[in-house]
């Protein structure tokens, strides 16, 4: 009788259920799981593998154990997803020439939920994916990525040295920017943030750059001269996870650009 009490409850149903369907008291439960090492389940646990159990279409264990490729998509979440305050809801809402993007993350986290497009009321066409997962909304506040996030600020202390680049990477994807001139050849990497913190983290991961505020807006920038920006930018696409293709593609053009001068090296 206590094997099939176990099991059952083993299954990922509450206790409540499990007290019904074996007619015991919650009490006869306890004992029953503490004598045989069984972790009982808080509110908060039982109600995230509840939601597992209903919403099957997204791998709700992907940040469970950090790697670069994940890493990277927290960087990217941290700038760019929308983390859903009273629902369990992760959405991202791009341009929809980075659709191709959106279906690389639905790949890696296998995300069932179709990409939507949509016209904004400005006229702009965006690529939207959401998905439902209070696993993962969980795993993302662990790395202060939450509702209102963009004014609570994000920081790289939470996340392990050996990922850091990657955060950075993905941070980049999501509120950064990679420019030059055709001219000069000059080059600029720049990082944006409502939050200075984060860049100031930044810049002294690379020990480089300078913050500044725009007056209007309030956003801070963080900004790379010609040189740093380069070493920056091969040491992004030198890691082996996802990217924006479009930002790649302009660091490519720029590389391209300078190789055409003999007296500019692109970084080795």
């Amino acid at each position: 009788m206590n094997t099939e009490i176990i099991d059952f409850y083993l299954e990922g149903n509450s206790r409540k259920k499990t007290c019904n369907k074996f007619n015991i008291t919650d009490t006869k439960l306890k004992n029953i799981l503490k004598e045989n090492n069984i972790h009982i389940r808080n509110h908060s646990e039982q109600l995230i593998l509840e939601n597992i159990k209903r919403t099957k279409g997204v791998n709700h264990f992907y940040f469970d154990e950090l790697n670069n490729k994940n890493v990277y998509y927290l960087g990217f979440f941290g700038a760019d997803a929308t983390v859903r305050k009273n629902r369990n809801e992760i959405k991202i809402a791009l341009s929809s020439i980075d659709k191709d993007f959106l279906e690389q993350l639905k790949k890696d986290i296998d995300i069932e939920k179709e990409i939507k497009i949509r016209n904004t009321t400005n006229g702009f066409q965006c690529a939207e994916l959401s998905f439902s997962s209070a696993k993962i909304k969980q795993q993302l506040m662990k790395y202060k990525i939450v509702p209102n996030k963009t004014y609570i600020g994000l920081s790289l202390d939470v996340i392990p040295d050996e990922f850091k680049l990657a955060f950075i990477k993905g941070f980049f994807d999501g509120d950064g920017s990679f420019s030059f001139n055709k001219n000069t050849k000059q080059c600029k990497l720049a990082f944006t943030s409502h939050t200075k913190k984060i860049l100031e983290e930044i810049k002294k991961y690379f020990n480089n750059g300078y913050i500044y505020q725009d007056k209007r807006t309030k956003v801070f920038s963080l900004e790379f001269s010609t040189q740093p920006s380069l070493n920056i930018m091969k040491s992004f696409y030198d890691l082996d996870t996802a990217y924006l293709n479009r930002k790649k593609e302009k660091y490519l053009e720029y590389l391209n650009l300078r190789n055409k001068n003999p007296r500019d090296k692109s970084p080795s």
